[in-house]
């Protein structure tokens, strides 16, 4: 992710006492995996239908700081490995995926979460375009998933 060595340096103090301090307490790595995605989600989710693309934009830069910790915390316990990588690629395209729908979602409703009197067609509508967006989310995410497990040598055939 970051390639310069300046830089790599400078997030590594500020990045390792943290990871280190999270490993004492007993934080696994895929923890921080795990809510890096939600919080990202989460945030793409809350802020970007609401046309909060700014403050959306903040609270995921604040969530993807797990994408650095996760893998230094996995590299200080010896954990590091395939499944960890695994966990972190797939799980960073379910968070693109509510990026794309907090964006659709404020697109498809023009900004109006919950306009008064609103038609059955018109809510119909919505939950169609919320459903269209679940599956497209959930089939790349599957096909990448089992495309990302046999480039590490395992199977994803379930």
């Amino acid at each position: 992710m970051l390639n310069n060595a300046g830089v790599r340096g400078v997030m590594a103090n500020v990045i390792e006492p943290v990871a280190k301090g999270l490993l004492k307490i007993g934080v696994t790595p895929d923890a921080i995996t795990y809510i890096g995605t939600i919080g990202a989600s989460a945030a793409a989710l809350w802020f970007f239908p609401r046309g909060e693309f700014v403050t959306g934009v903040l609270v995921m830069l604040f969530f993807s700081f797990s994408d650095l910790l996760d893998g230094t915390m996995a590299r200080l316990s010896g954990r590091a490995g395939p499944w960890g990588n695994y966990l972190d690629s797939t799980l960073d395209r379910v968070a693109d995926g509510a990026v794309f729908g907090g964006i659709l979602i404020y697109f498809a409703s023009s900004g109006d979460l919950a306009p008064a009197g609103e038609s059955l067609d018109t809510a119909v509508a919505r939950l169609g375009t919320a459903a269209s967006w679940v599956v497209l989310v959930g089939a790349f995410t599957i096909s990448y998933s089992k495309a990302r497990a046999e480039s590490i040598g395992a199977t994803a055939n379930v």
